[in-house]
């Protein structure tokens, strides 16, 4: 959904951070359960081990008149990105390039880094601006709050919140925002420390991953 992509990818760029290399993970293992509301319901849940992450998601939406609904896992790996669709049934494996991306950075000099972020920046904007969530996608830092027994600190992104975990910013426990008359909210329900079990991995049944 672009609310969430918009809201999960709206944080500022530092001056030469590399934009395409994962964050290391502060915490080494996670499953954290979530309830989405708005124009989108339903269930998910996002599961980490080491360099691994799986998603979940079986929602129900409403937009512009239509209703759709989803059931979705992906995981994605160091090498791979895996998409199921489980109502279809149908599976894509497809390369994961932001390792290459990452690579292709480091490669270039001060100027060309700069204006990379410049362009991303300006992309941004220009987004900001075609689906009216303010003029810069900013940042700003909102209050302490609490979902599942675990604190997170706020920050605002034009018209979307997101509320990260507290030791560990890559794990968001409330996202919430509202664009082109479509609300969407994620919220944590459940926050489980340590190992996730091995079927939070395994590829579901039943489905034949081709190479996309």
């Amino acid at each position: 959904m672009l609310a969430a992509a918009l809201a999960a990818g709206a944080a500022p760029l530092a001056a030469q951070q590399n934009p395409f290399k994962l964050a290391k993970n502060k915490v080494a293992a996670i499953q954290v359960d979530y309830v989405y509301a708005g124009n989108m319901q339903g269930t998910g849940q996002r599961s980490m081990s080491g360099d691994r992450l799986v998603t979940r998601e079986t929602t129900t939406g409403k937009f512009f008149g239509k209703t759709s609904t989803h059931d979705t896992w992906t995981l994605m790996t160091p090498d791979s990105l895996y998409t199921a669709d489980l109502t279809k049934k149908a599976g894509t494996r497809t390369p994961n390039m932001l390792p290459a991306m990452a690579k292709a950075y480091d490669g270039l000099d001060g100027a060309g880094k700069r204006r990379l972020h410049q362009n991303m920046q300006d992309m941004s904007q220009m987004i900001a601006r075609a689906f009216g969530t303010g003029s810069v996608m900013s940042g700003e830092k909102g209050e302490t709050k609490t979902y599942a027994g675990e604190k997170c600190d706020e920050r605002t992104f034009g018209g979307f919140s997101v509320c990260s975990m507290q030791g560990d910013p890559s794990i968001p426990l409330h996202v919430s925002g509202s664009m082109l008359c479509v609300d969407f909210e994620q919220r944590a329900t459940a926050v489980h420390k340590g190992e996730p079990p091995a079927s939070a991995f395994a590829p579901p049944a039943g489905i034949t991953f081709r190479d996309g």
